[in-house]
């Protein structure tokens, strides 16, 4: 108890400290960590001091712990970065003049462990010795967990390397029979809760060379070709020595000045050549040397030439269709044997293009075409091969491409007088410019005679023309033939017109001018001379046919001609004969009469078979009995005729001669003359 200078009394009150701690779990290496002493009560003024282990905290200023007053009431402890230097138990210690009270809170580090340094000796290895070298933890947390690690990837058991553990701080590695691919670097790398830690020795092995393998990429190289060998030793102590050979002599920069040889560092060299000759052609070897050994590596060179086409061309120009062309292919350099294929627009030629290939010797090949067309034109490459490689050439081929027509027709078998027809003649193929025409029955149309005929002729583009017939006729029927004519040459297609036409008849001869008599020959020949065959021809005597006529005969004299024939006419023979011409458009007919002459026949007479007697008279009939009218007839006497007053006519066919008185000179002979 206290009086203050009023006389009053109180009582003096003592500190007390808030509890602290640095937290449930373990502080890890160089984690910062940090507290706060806090008076909560007791008289002023109050001293805040801190001790670590009861010793006073003066010694560890400066070695990463901070002590800083905040008020009059609390004071802040600090470590930036903790280490096994800060475990123990921190004391805030609060003192004034009524006591002191304090609290104590443990710090607990996760200590990183610590690896005593090892090494694999001063002298490198040998091949086939034995090493050893042992990971010892000299400080450090446990559990720690030890690996090993060979040029920084983890042991493999192939390397023959073997670990073992003694205890819990130490690891053994041992290598029973060093070679060259154990050297590099061992770690021993150790891992506890506070850190991980490392700890690495190299081995060095004397290693003889090893030279990685090399070439030029191909099996032979080509002749002006650039190469290059370069031999690296992948393995082997320095210093080494890298020496070329060529056909077991050794080469030097000096000796050789289409070769260069060029060291890249300490291990690898560089053989050069610019221009590859025949004369380089054979084994090269490198050599590489230290003081553990020897290795070598050999390639063998081989120079091969590339084919060479001498270049060719169509000399003519552009080739006319039909014509005869041929290209030789000769290689003029490059190893045999050679191998030359002929190629048109990129694909290969065969006997289907119309084309024939030949090796006329082991460089060359000929190309033949015995009758160019527009399938040939393009390009066309010779391609050789050789074991060295391949070269190609190429040239083109242009052709005049004839006028190449699509085939056309009427668009029905036959035709009637009437019909509409067109022809529509279409260039499909061919080279600009273009030029159409038509031809009738080989005759060519034009725009006159083409009106006259009834057809009309259009042209529908550059490549088109129509021919038109509005009304068909049965002269219209013949052959249409389209021209296509260009630069190149001329076709044509040829379409027929069939018209179903009507047989037209020649005209029978009329026998009215001309009559026949009797026993004459007769004929009669009925011609077709226009129609569409095949004709019937059929012959009617006065509307029936004749084969029902005895006497007369029919003749097929061709396909369009039959003839009538009567060997001796007869009377009953006169009358209407008929020819009927007819097809499968029509029938036709002409015709004719047929006229008969009959001769006078008389029926005899006589005078009285006794005779007359002097100046008797005598009457004497003369009569016609057949005979076409009129009839003439009248009497003679010895030649002489006589005068009509001594005979009359009884009708046309009836004259008497009447005699009043006869006399000698009558008894001569009596002649009637028709």
């Amino acid at each position: 108890m206290s009086t203050n200078k009023n006389g009053d009394k109180r009582f003096k009150i003592s500190p007390k400290v808030v509890a602290f701690d640095f937290g449930a779990d373990p502080v890890n290496f160089e984690d910062s960590v940090s507290v706060n002493c806090l008076i909560s009560s007791g008289d002023m003024p109050v001293d805040i001091i801190w001790l670590l282990n009861n010793n006073s905290m003066d010694s560890y200023y400066g070695s990463g712990v901070n002590i800083m007053k905040s008020g009059k009431r609390a004071s802040v402890l600090t470590i930036d970065s903790v280490h096994a230097g800060h475990v123990g138990n921190y004391t805030c210690l609060a003192k004034n003049r009524a006591g002191q009270a304090g609290h104590t809170a443990e710090l607990i580090v996760n200590v990183p462990p610590k690896i005593t340094p090892f090494d694999f000796g001063d002298e490198p290895a040998n091949f086939g010795d034995s090493v050893t070298v042992q990971c010892t933890i000299s400080k450090g947390d446990l559990p720690a967990d030890i690996t090993w690690l060979f040029n920084e990837y983890p042991l493999n058991d192939y390397l023959g390397v073997t670990t073992s553990k003694i205890g819990k701080k130490v690891s053994v590695l041992t290598i029973d029979s060093v070679n060259g691919n154990n050297a590099g670097n061992y770690t021993c790398k150790v891992r506890n809760i506070a850190q991980v830690t490392e700890y690495t020795a190299t081995l060095v092995v004397n290693v003889p060379p090893k030279i990685s393998p090399f070439s030029t990429g191909s099996e032979a190289v080509h002749l002006g070709q650039y190469i290059t060998y370069q031999c690296t030793i992948t393995e082997g102590d320095l210093p080494l020595n890298i020496l070329w050979t060529f056909n077991n002599q050794p080469l030097f920069n000096d000796d050789h000045e289409d070769i260069l040889i060029a060291k890249m560092g300490r291990r690898s060299s560089v053989l050069t050549i610019e221009s590859v000759t025949a004369r380089n052609a054979g084994n090269y070897t490198c050599q590489g040397s230290n003081k553990a050994g020897k290795a070598s590596y050999t390639v063998q060179l081989r120079v091969i030439v590339l084919p060479r086409i001498r270049p060719f061309t169509f000399e003519d120009g552009p080739a006319q269709t039909g014509q005869y062309i041929s290209l030789s292919c000769s290689v003029t350099h490059g190893d045999l044997p050679l191998n030359i294929t002929w190629f048109l627009n990129y694909e290969e030629v065969d006997e289907s293009y119309g084309i024939t290939t030949m090796m006329v010797n082991k460089r060359t090949s000929v190309l033949t075409i015995e009758s160019v067309d527009d399938r040939h034109a393009g390009n066309f490459t010779c391609l050789a091969r050789n074991p060295a490689g391949r070269q190609l050439y190429t040239t083109e081929l242009n052709i005049y491409v004839l006028p190449k027509i699509a085939p056309f027709n009427p668009g029905a078998e036959a035709f009637f007088p009437g019909d509409y027809s067109t022809f529509q003649c279409s260039i499909i193929h061919g080279d600009h410019p273009m030029l159409i025409y038509w031809y009738f029955n080989q005759h060519k149309l034009n725009e006159t005679n083409a009106q006259q005929l009834g057809i009309q002729i259009s042209k529908m583009g550059s490549r088109s023309s129509v021919l038109t017939i509005e009304s068909v006729n049965g002269n219209h029927a013949g052959n249409y033939t389209c021209f296509g004519k260009n630069s190149a040459g001329v076709t044509n297609y040829t379409a027929s017109l069939i018209v179903n036409v009507p047989p037209k008849l020649a005209p029978l001869p009329s026998s009215a001018d001309s009559p026949l008599y009797m026993g004459d020959y007769f004929q009669l020949n009925c011609a077709v001379v226009h129609g569409d065959a095949p004709f019937n021809i059929t012959w009617f005597y006065n509307d029936e046919p004749v084969n029902k006529l005895d006497g007369i005969t029919i003749l097929m004299q061709s396909k369009r001609s039959s003839s009538l024939n009567i060997e001796s006419v007869r009377g009953e023979h006169a009358g209407k004969y008929t020819c009927m011409g007819a097809n499968r458009a029509g029938v036709t007919e002409v015709f004719t009469h047929l006229i008969v002459k009959e001769l006078p026949q008389l029926e005899q007479f006589y005078f009285n078979a006794n005779g007359v007697n002097g100046g008797q008279a005598v009457r004497v009939m003369c009569m016609v009995t057949s005979g076409d009218l009129p009839i003439d007839i009248h009497w003679l006497k010895d030649g002489q005729p006589l005068l009509r007053s001594i005979y009359h006519k009884i009708d046309e066919y009836t004259l008497i001669l009447s005699l009043r008185q006869t006399n000698v000179g009558d008894s001569d002979h009596a002649v009637i003359k028709l």
